[in-house]
């Protein structure tokens, strides 16, 4: 799955469902929060509020049901529309996007 000479660098907590990682070739490093949560230069904390925010937008948003990989697919996608394009300025990089997309 990745390059044997420079492995994809993959960041996580301790748990332990993570442990196989390097026998798909991956270069494991762990974040123990017990130890130093939050201190230093490697830090769970950016994606775990990351993720909080999808899914508490996810929630606010009920009508959109992210039930199957297509769906989900489509709602980070709008997710991250919404953190690259903030305030006002969604409004024409929305209207440039459906310009430009082929639907």
């Amino acid at each position: 799955m990745t390059d044997e000479d420079n492995p994809t660098e993959v960041w996580t907590d301790g748990w332990k469902a993570y442990n196989k990682l390097e026998n798909d070739g991956f270069r494991h490093r762990v974040v123990f929060h017990n130890r130093s949560f939050g201190s230093g230069r490697e830090t769970t904390n950016h994606i775990e509020n990351l993720w909080s925010r999808l899914k508490k937008l996810r929630a606010f948003s009920n009508g959109f049901k992210a039930n199957n990989e297509e769906d989900l697919d489509d709602y980070v996608m709008y997710f991250q529309f919404l953190l690259t394009h903030k305030g006002l300025g969604r409004i024409p990089a929305f209207i440039e996007a459906l310009m430009t997309s082929n639907f």
